[in-house]
């Protein structure tokens, strides 16, 4: 290649380059993200094909959740007793899929797409009197109105006046299916039906880049969190956990004798969530309803929304960058660190990296787990050493040792879910490190679940 035409390569090379970056820096983007299904279960229904189950009794029900940032674990008993003949039911519980009409516009043409999200749970399974038993999912053309969460992507893209890419929502409505299992019932027989499965708990992501004409617009029923990053904004809402015993078909359905409602909320601190309805009571991080003869109303649907946003005294999260990054394994995201040669690091960005935080106090959770028997097999952190510096080299850093025991520790994690590292004298910093220095088994691999700063 002769030199001028060297010139002539590394001269277009550039100006490809220079128009590149231009058109990105002056394209305007929109992503609304939708995760998840909202529905996290409802009320039964019992079927009969001659309609013979008005001597059928559901006379005892109880509804265990346990409450994770990301996901809920859930266990559902009914106890059935017969009082007329024998008869063959069908016991369905419900599940919500979200049918979409979606606008697509691209420049002058417009197209319209059917969708349809399935809020299928995982690992769903039944048993009646203790055994495993099968089920087939069935579709209803029964909706649901009473749900204020959307649902559907949506995107808009503008490249110039002449140039745009918008898809939106046109309408959305959700249709009930059903997991259904045949058992028979003998006249005066007891029958003791579980359901066991997991959800993950919904929420909206928004982004936009380099905001001019296109609007930042929330979903109104969603409380966000948010951060600047360059020429991006990004929002991230509450998740959501929604339970309804009220439904479009409740009023229809029997009425259960006694129901027991008892949360679990396994999340660092208590004041993230806003729990309805109000009327629990409440024993550490358990939260429990109890109900006899109850036919349902609006008021009686569990919704819990879980958001640092509404901790005051928390930092917002997406202020913090870490090393190392939290590892997303399915529904879980936690830090894992070598306890003899790792630590984790916190860079506080908010908007600038001038910015520094005032620290009252560090709250950790450990691994996740389900019950107390789970919770000391882990390996817990005991010994924490904790540094703050404004230079990330960490030099001239304030230094601050952790001591507990290990039964001190599960006495707080079974009280509050959180364990309490650092709670002090306010100290302003850019930069926090966590080093792990003894903890209740030999494992050298320890999880933490999550990290929250106050200020």
């Amino acid at each position: 290649m002769t030199d001028v035409f060297k010139k002539i390569f590394i001269y277009l090379l550039f100006f490809y380059l220079f128009t590149f970056n231009q058109n990105l820096l002056s394209q305007e983007k929109m992503i609304k993200k939708y995760y998840n299904n909202v529905f996290a279960g409802g009320k039964e229904k019992i079927l009969s094909l001659k309609n013979d189950t008005k001597d059928i009794q559901i006379y005892y029900a109880s509804i265990n959740i346990i409450l994770y940032e990301n996901y809920s674990k859930i266990n559902v008993k009914y106890y059935l007793k017969n009082k007329g003949k024998d008869v063959e039911i069908s016991f369905a519980f419900p599940k919500l899929d979200a049918k979409i009409e979606k606008i697509i516009e691209k420049s002058k043409n417009k197209e319209t797409k059917d969708l349809i999200i399935k809020g299928d749970y995982l690992n769903y399974s039944i048993k009646i009197n203790r055994e495993y038993a099968d089920y087939q999912i069935q579709k209803d053309n029964e909706n649901e109105l009473k749900n204020p969460f959307k649902i559907g992507d949506t995107c808009c893209i503008i490249e110039n006046k002449k140039q745009r890419y918008e898809e939106k929502i046109d309408s959305f409505y959700y249709t009930y299916s059903w997991h259904v299992t045949h058992l028979s019932i003998k006249n005066d027989e007891k029958k003791v039906i579980s359901i066991s499965y997991t959800t993950p708990h919904y929420y909206n992501t928004i982004t936009i880049n380099n905001p001019k004409t296109i609007p930042i617009i929330e979903d109104s029923a969603l409380r966000y969190v948010s951060i600047k990053k360059e020429s991006q904004d990004h929002y991230i809402s509450e998740k959501i956990f929604s339970y309804l015993l009220n439904t479009s078909y409740s009023d229809n359905e029997k009425i259960i004798k006694k129901l027991v409602i008892i949360l679990h909320a396994n999340i660092i601190d208590q004041k993230y969530l806003e729990i309805f309805p109000k009327d629990y009571k409440k024993r550490g991080n358990k939260y429990i309803w109890k109900y006899k003869r109850l036919k349902a109303n609006p008021v009686n649907n569990l919704l819990v929304k879980i958001s640092p946003s509404y901790s005051p005294d928390t930092v917002n999260p997406l202020y913090f960058i870490s090393t190392p990054p939290k590892i997303t394994d399915g529904l879980n995201s936690f830090y894992e660190i070598n306890k003899n040669k790792d630590s984790i690091t916190l860079i506080y960005q908010k908007n600038d990296n001038n910015n520094k935080i005032l620290v009252k106090a560090i709250r950790i959770t450990p691994e996740l787990y389900e019950n107390n028997s789970q919770l000391k097999n882990i390996n817990k952190p005991i010994k924490f050493e904790i540094e703050f510096s404004n230079n990330p080299n960490f030099e001239n850093a304030i230094k601050f040792i952790k001591k507990t025991t290990t039964k001190k520790f599960i006495k707080s994690i079974n009280k509050r879910a959180s364990f309490t590292i650092y709670k002090g004298k306010v100290i302003k910093c850019k930069y926090i490190k966590i080093k792990i220095l003894k903890t209740s088994h030999n494992d050298d691999i320890v999880r933490i679940s999550d990290i929250q700063i106050l200020e």
